[in-house]
């Protein structure tokens, strides 16, 4: 390894170590991943997969260990983490605004305007066969579709990097 991301790597994880108590959830991983490349952490339920994701995207602090997305430190600054989207394991949705309105919330969080998370946003809907479900609200939405909707969700600010938990 080389000490940090470069031009290069997408993600560098140096030696992370995270315990929860007695339970060694991730033992001194590192791993290399190339900008453009597709990985797949694949392993039984309680191996460490969720809580690696978890610390890439800065949800949890490792006990040891840094993670480099290109070429920033993983810290509580979360200044590198902007560059990440995440769909999480769980479905993440506010049951009283409609698709189209969380697409607009989320993109203002990450700084967009509201006519530019919007375009985005209606764009995402289509691309991913909800354009019809745009001005309904999410808790009238199938379990799949709500599935793609945290895939918008996660794509809205067009993240370097992108994150599936449990796809």
């Amino acid at each position: 390894m080389n000490g940090k991301a470069d031009n290069n790597h997408s993600i560098v994880i140096e030696n992370l170590t995270k315990r929860f108590g007695d339970l060694i959830a991730v033992n001194q991983l590192s791993l290399e991943i190339y900008k453009g490349e597709i990985l797949g952490l694949l392993g039984p339920n309680g191996a460490g997969k969720s809580t690696t994701i978890n610390i890439i995207c800065g949800l949890l602090e490792p006990d040891n260990g840094h993670v480099y997305l290109e070429d920033q430190k993983v810290d509580k600054t979360r200044k590198s983490l902007m560059n990440i989207g995440l769909c999480p394991q769980e479905i993440i949705c506010w049951p009283k605004l409609t698709c189209l309105e969380q697409l607009i919330f989320i993109g203002n969080m990450y700084g967009m305007p509201d006519s530019k998370a919007k375009d985005k946003g209606l764009k995402l809907l289509s691309r991913l066969g909800l354009n019809e479900k745009r001005h309904k609200l999410a808790q009238t939405l199938s379990g799949g579709m709500k599935r793609r909707l945290n895939l918008a969700l996660a794509l809205i600010h067009d993240p370097r990097i992108l994150i599936l938990d449990e796809p």
